[in-house]
């Protein structure tokens, strides 16, 4: 449905370049004209020799040439600006349609991908959940039944155990916690894009002691946007948070790299993200590897192909990861 939608601004789009390229050959053959009658003017005016004495008077036969000309030319400069005004409320027309173009094709996802990257993400959800908050909450279990066991032969070693269990629980409660916050939808309109990725990225130098990481963040919100439906840009924020926050994560947890550098910026109209580590890298054709350790990574490409952006990626085993994105921005 959307193709459709987008295949008809398409159409339109096109019908208002061939106008356009219409009018402008009109303005292009008119100031060809005027040019040549400028010339022409400009070979006669000083000529001694357009005097032809009749028996009757003396008459410039030049004369009602000169003056048809002269108005010729006032007919084609007044013409002029009349296409003038056309081509150029054309191309206003045109600019218009370019950001409709964009932003449809941008965010009016095919509904089969938005559920394809939906289910990714629960996937990913229940891996998080599984290899950390269960197993915990598992752990708890038998720790618990060894304090049962415990409580009336040794209440010391029960006690004991009962704290351990206690601080395991606050543990799995801010792993839940983290879970929740990293899905939530956020707005960017109070703290800016820069400032929500800083506190990301404190955050995980916390969790990630031993990684330093470096950043070089252009703030998004502070740019001029073409789009001035703020929901809109707000949801291309949020998308390129999420990439940059699933490759950082990506990196933190697989790659066991010391350094990350992370640079965002924009030319051209496009968002430029590079995510850069110094870790052991992977291999592309370790399917089980690619499964296990970067399942992150298809979700991340899905995002990107929805903002209908690329992303490289090098990497090697033991050579680090370099990825680069690029995404039009709206």
């Amino acid at each position: 449905m959307n193709d459709n939608k987008t295949n008809v601004l398409k159409e339109i789009y096109e019908g208002l370049l061939e106008i356009q390229n219409e009018e402008n050959i009109i303005i292009q053959d008119n100031l060809n004209r005027i040019r040549e009658i400028e010339i022409y003017l400009d070979s006669v005016k000083d000529e001694p020799d357009l005097l032809v004495f009749s028996p009757r008077s003396t008459e410039n036969l030049l004369f009602d040439k000169i003056k048809d000309l002269n108005k010729e030319k006032d007919e084609l400069e007044n013409n002029n600006r009349i296409h003038y005004q056309k081509y150029n409320k054309y191309g206003a027309y045109i600019k218009q349609l370019e950001q409709l173009i964009i932003s449809v094709s941008l965010y009016k996802y095919d509904d089969r991908k938005i559920l394809e990257m939906q289910e990714k993400d629960r996937q990913r959800i229940a891996r998080e959940l599984h290899d950390s908050s269960v197993q915990n909450l598992t752990h708890l279990i038998h720790m618990i039944e060894l304090s049962i066991m415990y409580i009336d032969k040794d209440s010391i070693r029960a006690k004991l155990e009962l704290e351990n269990c206690i601080k395991i629980l606050k543990s799995t409660v801010e792993e839940i916690r983290e879970v929740i916050f990293n899905f939530r939808p956020m707005s960017f309109d109070d703290l800016g894009f820069k400032q929500c990725i800083e506190n990301f990225i404190s955050d995980s130098k916390i969790k990630y002691k031993k990684c330093e990481i470096e950043y070089q963040i252009l703030n998004l919100t502070d740019i001029e946007w073409k789009n001035i439906n703020k929901q809109e840009i707000n949801l291309f924020l949020l998308s390129v948070y999420r990439i940059i926050q699933e490759a950082i994560n990506n990196a933190l947890k697989h790659s066991g790299a010391d350094k990350i550098i992370l640079i965002v910026g924009t030319k051209n109209d496009k968002c430029y993200i590079n995510i850069n580590d110094n870790g052991k890298g992977f291999n592309f054709e370790n399917k089980s590897e690619q499964e296990d350790k970067h399942f992150g990574l298809s979700i991340m490409k899905e995002r990107i192909n929805l903002l209908h952006g690329v992303i490289s990626i090098n990497t090697d085993i033991e050579k680090g990861t370099e990825i680069n994105i690029e995404i039009p921005l709206i």
